[in-house]
């Protein structure tokens, strides 16, 4: 399972001409993600994950 977040980063995306985002969250949550749920056919789809990072710059 991964888990993405994305923000402005102010700079222009010149090939659509639209502002350029950055992936904001660490690796370990996406790319490298060791995450797991099990779900059941019963079960909301609701999932909470507690992200921690010492150096997970705040979003705007």
């Amino acid at each position: 399972m991964e888990i993405h977040a994305s923000r402005w980063t102010g700079k222009p995306y010149e090939k659509y001409g639209i502002k350029e985002t950055e992936q904001y969250l660490p690796a370990i949550y996406n790319e490298q993600s060791q995450l797991t749920a099990d779900i059941k056919a019963d079960q909301s789809l609701q999932l909470d994950f507690d992200l921690k990072s010492d150096s997970q710059p705040s979003g705007e």
